[in-house]
């Protein structure tokens, strides 16, 4: 809850954290890529030297406003391209990737790899 990404050795020792996250839930790996979902409505993918390569769905300002609480109960508050509750994603063989938003009735989006 603290809005970061800490980094750990194998055997536990602290390594690094990186601030700027709106409440990461799940990290998953293809290659040189870790893929972070949000729960504050983004998807950010990092390279090997823990840099942003892209943020997806960025819409935390609406989701964290003033009614964002009920953007996650009701459907017709969902924007096509934006997420709402990123909760988990992960890397299909091809390099797509599937992002499960934890809402009122569940939803996951496939964002295709295109090259």
């Amino acid at each position: 809850a603290h809005h970061t990404l800490q980094y750990f050795s194998m055997d536990g020792k602290y390594l690094e954290t990186l601030k700027g996250y709106g409440l990461p839930a799940n990290c998953e790996t293809q290659k040189n890529l870790l893929l972070v979902p949000e729960l504050h409505a983004r998807v950010t993918l990092l390279n090997e030297k823990n840099e942003v390569v892209a943020r997806l769905g960025d819409d935390v300002a609406r989701i964290t406003g003033k009614d964002g609480g009920k953007i996650r109960g009701d459907a017709n508050l969902w924007e096509p391209g934006k997420f709402v509750h990123p909760h988990d994603a992960c890397f299909a063989a091809d390099g797509s990737i599937f992002v499960a938003e934890w809402v009122a009735t569940g939803r996951v989006s496939k964002l295709k790899k295109l090259v």
